[in-house]
């Protein structure tokens, strides 16, 4: 993993991969740990492996979901800090009763796009 693709993420970590799993992409990023009445956003470092996404706050995994375990991805539009309102990655998970993570990113297109390409990737899943 070079510098350049880390995007903002200062410090590379090492992480608990399996043996066959790469990091695609790694950036700063915010996580909404509230409820769909209050939103309560957490700064950490979100990545896109070739097996699933992982967000960490320092060396703690916050959530980890398997390519194979998303049913939805959307760009939506939604209130952050300070009730601005920005895109942000909307997640959908297939088990889970459901649950939506939300994610605040730069270039949450991009991320889209990535996280859609990986689901088409053979050995991915």
């Amino acid at each position: 993993m070079t510098r350049s693709s880390l995007d903002m993420l200062r410090k590379p970590m090492d992480l608990p991969f399996a043996p066959d799993e790469e990091v695609v992409r790694c950036c700063t990023a915010s996580y909404d740990v509230g409820t769909s009445l209050s939103s309560i956003w957490r700064l950490g470092n979100f990545y896109l492996t070739n097996k699933r996404l992982l967000f960490l706050q320092v060396k703690k995994i916050i959530f980890a979901i398997c390519l194979r375990d998303i049913k939805e991805i959307d760009i939506v539009k939604r209130r952050w800090i300070l009730g601005k309102q920005v895109k942000q990655l909307s997640i959908l998970r297939e088990s889970g009763g459901n649950r939506r993570v939300h994610i605040a990113i730069k270039d949450p297109e991009k991320w889209k796009e990535e996280i859609e390409e990986s689901w088409r990737k053979p050995g991915s899943l």
